[in-house]
């Protein structure tokens, strides 16, 4: 929520807009990529919770409210997606769409504000992807098998060539979304009668 905030803040501010920053973050944002290690140290967390209760006031609806949010505990509620409609590209287009469309009837016209997206780094039930050199195989990275009676261990997708396919694929970016608390049932609702399109 506070990184939507600030890319809202500086999206404006470079847009023109008067972001009303205080007099630390207007000389840190001013430096852009030439801020020095002093700017950045100057930056406190009461610093920032300054710039945030300003915003709260700020004439950018989207803006204003990031801003109550944050300072209000008013948090937003995690969505797994259904299921996408290609399984093998993680597409969720349709499904996006939808819940745009969703979100916009009921107020909320931002999507960089009130939809926000994540890329879910799962640590558990991750696809087979081998180690590719032989020399750097372990019974921790990949799946090893005698080939033959004599010979010796060969990583398993090499010798089943149905494996290949999936054992060379790239993984699939697992995404989660973020939506004000009080849409969380109508976006439920949604997603219970969704139906991917294989």
């Amino acid at each position: 929520m506070m990184e939507a905030m600030w890319r809202r803040a500086k999206t404006l501010r470079d847009g023109g807009t008067d972001v009303d920053l205080v007099p630390v973050l207007r000389d840190f944002w001013g430096a852009g990529d030439n801020a020095t290690v002093q700017q950045y140290l100057r930056i406190e967390e009461f610093t920032v919770l300054q710039q945030v209760q300003q915003w709260t006031g700020h004439s950018d609806k989207p803006l204003a409210d990031l801003a109550r949010r944050f300072l209000d505990r008013n948090r937003y509620a995690a969505i797994d997606p259904p299921q996408p409609d290609s399984k093998l590209a993680g597409i969720y287009t349709r499904w996006e769409a939808a819940l745009h469309e969703k979100l916009r009837g009921n107020g909320y016209d931002c999507m960089d504000t009130h939809c926000l997206q994540d890329e879910v780094k799962a640590k558990y039930n991750q696809p087979y992807f081998p180690e590719k050199e032989n020399d750097q195989q372990s019974a921790r990275n990949a799946i090893r098998v005698r080939a033959g009676a004599t010979g010796s261990p060969v990583e398993i997708s090499t010798i089943l060539d149905r494996l290949r396919p999936v054992a060379e694929r790239p993984a699939i970016a697992q995404v989660r979304y973020y939506v004000p608390c009080n849409m969380r049932l109508e976006i439920q609702k949604l997603k219970d009668q969704w139906s991917p399109q294989l």
